[in-house]
């Protein structure tokens, strides 16, 4: 936290302060600014649609950051916790590599080929995610998860920039945020849901897969 806060602060300022502008904190506490900040993304379906599909990404990697756990415990009788972790690590290396990558494919314009491509790629590993036993195969699984993840997330956070107006960037990615920790939240307290009535976690997978279906179509 401390390194993000101190990159935070390096961060140039591009245009001079708006000082006219002042935080309206009874607007904040009574959810006006909140919906205000909605609207403003409900009124672009290309911002909304994009907001979604991030969403949907990020809430199925919370998934199985909590699930994987349990599954590698109850299905591959797996209980050493540092290898799982370890094995769920690489969908990080995936999404910084992917993230790399698709930066470079969209260097100069936003190259929308790698959103049908990385959703396919993230659905597919989904797919196939209950069906080894191998921690080094989900490793791998993971690795291509994250690395599809990126491909996707990645023009689609761009199409958001691109199609925001300069004066409501800000306000869309707080909007943006809200959404993407609302669905986060939603499914975590579908895991919590699963297990409280001790259903199988595999079942979990299979609705992750479904999930990722409807995200990538």
């Amino acid at each position: 936290s401390l390194i993000e806060l101190y990159l935070a602060w390096r961060l140039p300022k591009l245009k001079d302060e708006i000082k006219e502008l002042k935080f309206d904190s009874k607007r904040y506490l009574s959810g006006k600014l909140l919906m205000s900040n909605l609207k403003l993304i409900f009124e672009n379906k290309v911002i909304w649609l994009c907001i979604v599909g991030i969403s949907i990404f990020w809430a199925i990697s919370q998934l199985y950051l909590v699930s994987f756990p349990v599954f590698s415990k109850n299905e591959l009788f797996i209980e050493n916790t540092f290898f799982v972790q370890v094995s769920l690590g690489f969908s990080g290396i995936g999404v910084v590599l992917g993230s790399l990558i698709a930066g470079r494919f969209s260097k100069n314009y936003i190259e929308l080929g790698l959103i049908p491509f990385g959703a396919l790629g993230v659905f597919l590993m989904a797919l196939i995610m209950p069906y080894f036993t191998s921690l080094i195969t989900y490793s791998f699984i993971f690795f291509i998860f994250g690395f599809c993840g990126a491909l996707f997330i990645i023009p689609l956070n761009s199409l958001i920039q691109f199609h925001a107006k300069e004066n409501e960037l800000g306000k869309i990615l707080a909007g943006n945020n809200f959404i993407q920790n609302i669905a986060m939240l939603t499914f975590l307290v579908l895991a919590t849901l699963f297990a409280n009535l001790e259903i199988n976690v595999i079942y979990l997978f299979y609705f992750i897969t479904l999930v990722a279906f409807l995200g990538a179509i």
